[in-house]
């Protein structure tokens, strides 16, 4: 019997060239405490283990500054771009969990069975706070005419004098949205082996969570009202009723039990050759913010505003509700402060009750998977081998798609009033379509901005063949190695990075249909190696080679695209895997060590080392949609290097006691 306890302090903050980055790119910066208490008994034949611990998180971004931060909008060709966005960053976002966590795990010998079992209860205490548009947004218009070839020609524009053509400004914060949710998981297992040939494994988990969608939330009377009025859904066949939420209909769910069945035979019972196979269902949880973004974003009101040219004067109604119903901009607008009194005030916001909807589905289903397995393992003398196909069919995959549809069911219109399809990146959709009768009400009544739905019909399969060898390297071994060849491929109905809150490009998960999965690759080869040199100097290397990452594919007016693009939309884009690097290997990578352990005399042990990373400075180019599949033809490389990845050198010292 002994009894543990430890306390740890954990501080990070995210390098902008590589981890620990926000959706926004923004640096994030974490840190963690945990206590905890651990007990383990052993009386003969009975193990059993038990933890008990607290852990508080916290993850946030900096504050958001005063700006000004510029990004070029469609900056492919500054012929073609849009305009320059200013002002501080708009977004900024926090995080606190807090857990208690009991956790206890027994095993029981009993002659030929072992029998496992046991389960965890998790109490959680969440909240997130998110800042978004709250300094404002200011767009100026492109500052370059015409054919420009090859740099914007344009010195004179400075973003203190010039005036913006149009602000977009939160005038009602977020706050800060807290919410507990209990997590129980109870598994129980039996490990039967028979004889020297069979062993057989079969167990059931159960897990429950008390509060996976964010259940108490009520959907404010105008976002209920405008989706029980909105043309669009109607005309595609959408119910409102399942996206608007009362404060009871959204139900637990107690149906996720799991069974798990393998089965191995040694042929000889030796361990020489074994066959052996496994099957299961493996449930997972919808992260914490696809449940309550729905709070964190309807509660926004952004107030969008078009000024007159050069300081003008008023046009029309002079509310700034269009560009032809501009109004005078005045210089004390560039601050934020001034800018959000303004806007408060204003007509716009007068007749808006918020700005984006996101709304969750309140029968929004669990991700699961089932997975299957079979191989054999052999052994030449002291390698071991192994060979093992893997089929998984995943399900229940979920995000939020763009919900905006004009009133005859349309996602998009073309200039000449024709159905500009669903496969369109579009992030405002315009109200109406001048011209087209039936392009009206693409905007929620009484909203300015996205209307978000959440889908959880995403599907995905993954077959893989694994090849695996090693030699172990001990005390006493000369050398050693390992090798992990797999061969996979992983495709899903959805086109986007499976990761993602948001499935921006098109109405519905599967609008571009079945695709290899972005950022994964078809191959990957790992292989590792230990000499024992003279004077007990020991060698090491990692070689690492894939094919590189699937990546979608992008394409926009700036880049090849031909074809007539929607009103109020961006480009084409197939998020998913469509293409994969030019290059039979996309990535490579060795890293090697060279380390020297000495015995003191008192038992202790001193160990010098010394490791380069990337040894020949392989360049492993990035490959994203918005890059190397950002064309037509997809140039399928991207010139930009990954973070953290060149040749590198290390020395450490270690003292052993």
């Amino acid at each position: 019997m002994n009894l543990i306890g430890y306390l740890r302090r954990e501080d990070n903050l995210g390098d902008i060239a590589g981890n620990a980055t926000d959706t926004h790119g923004r640096r994030i910066r974490t840190n963690q405490d945990r206590v905890q208490l651990q007990w383990r008994h052993n009386a003969g034949d009975f193990l059993n283990q038990f933890n008990i611990a607290f852990d508080k998180a916290r993850q946030d971004t900096p504050s958001v500054g005063s700006g000004p931060e510029f990004v070029m909008l469609n900056p492919g060709d500054p012929a073609f771009s849009e305009g320059i966005l200013a002002g501080a960053h708009f977004f900024e976002q926090g995080d606190v969990q807090k857990s208690w966590t009991i956790k206890n795990d027994s095993t029981y010998r009993m002659g030929q069975h072992t029998l496992k079992f046991g389960g965890q209860l998790a109490q959680l205490d969440l909240s997130r706070s998110v800042i978004n548009a709250f300094n404002g947004r200011y767009y100026y218009s492109n500052p370059c005419t015409g054919s420009v070839t090859p740099v914007c020609p344009v010195t004179t524009f400075d973003f203190a004098t010039a005036q913006p053509i149009q602000t977009k400004i939160n005038v009602q914060p977020t706050p800060t949205l807290n919410a507990k949710d209990l997590q129980v998981g109870l598994y129980v297992q039996d490990e039967w082996k028979p004889d020297n040939h069979w062993t057989i494994n079969a167990g059931l988990r159960w897990d429950f969570e008390s509060n996976a969608n964010n259940n108490k939330y009520i959907t404010p009377t105008a976002i209920a009202t405008a989706l029980r009025n909105y043309p669009g859904w109607a005309a595609r066949g959408i119910d409102p009723e399942d996206y608007i939420s009362n404060g009871k209909n959204r139900k637990e769910y107690w149906g996720a039990f799991q069974p798990r069945l393998g089965v191995s035979y040694d042929v000889h019972g030796d361990r020489d050759i074994v066959f052996f196979g496994g099957a299961g269902r493996y449930y997972d949880r919808n992260l914490f913010i696809q449940g309550v973004i729905e709070t964190l974003t309807n509660s926004n009101r952004e107030v969008s505003l078009f000024f007159c040219p050069n300081g003008g004067a008023a046009q029309g109604n002079g509310l700034g509700t269009s560009a032809a119903d501009c109004a005078q901009w005045n210089d004390a607008y560039r601050d934020p402060h001034n800018l959000r009194a303004f806007a408060a005030n204003s007509a716009n916001a007068a007749g808006l009750s918020g700005g984006s909807v996101f709304v969750l589905n309140n029968k929004t289903r669990m991700p699961f998977s089932d997975q299957f397995d079979i191989g054999v393992r052999k052994r030449f003398g002291d390698i071991q081998t192994s060979l093992t196909f893997s089929h998984i069919r995943s399900h229940n995959i979920q995000m939020f798609t763009r919900a905006n549809f004009y009133a005859n069911g349309w996602f998009t219109a073309l200039p000449t009033c024709a159905d500009g399809g669903d496969q369109w990146i579009i992030d405002f959709t315009p109200d109406t379509v001048a011209g087209c009768p039936g392009a009206t009400n693409g905007q929620l009544t009484g909203f300015n901005g996205k209307l978000n739905r959440g889908m959880s019909n995403g599907k995905a399969n993954y077959n893989a063949i694994y090849i695996y060898a090693e030699k172990p390297f001990t005390d006493l071994s000369t050398w050693g190695f390992t090798t992990a060849l797999t061969l996979g491929k992983a495709r899903s109905n959805v086109a986007q990075e499976l990761n993602s809150d948001e499935f921006y490009n098109g109405p519905y998960l599967n609008t571009y249909g079945w695709n290899r999965v972005n950022g994964l690759t078809k191959w990957n080869w790992v292989s590792s190696a230990n000499y024992r040199a003279p004077f007990d100097i020991v060698l090491s290397g990692i070689l690492t080679l894939n094919s590189g990452p699937a990546f979608g594919n992008i394409v926009a007016p700036w880049n090849g695209l031909t074809t007539p693009v929607p009103n109020g939309a961006c480009c084409y884009a197939n998020m998913g895997g469509v293409y994969f690097p030019k290059k039979d290997i996309g990535y490579k990578r060795l890293d090697i060590r060279v380390a020297k352990t000495f015995k003191l005399p008192w038992g202790h042990e001193f160990t010098a080392d010394f490791e380069v990373f990337n040894v020949f400075n392989w360049l492993n180019r990035s490959y994203s949609s918005w890059g190397a599949g950002g064309g037509n033809p997809a140039p399928r490389t991207e010139n930009s290097q990954v973070g953290a990845d060149a040749r590198a050198f290390q020395a450490g010292l270690r003292y052993k006691f």
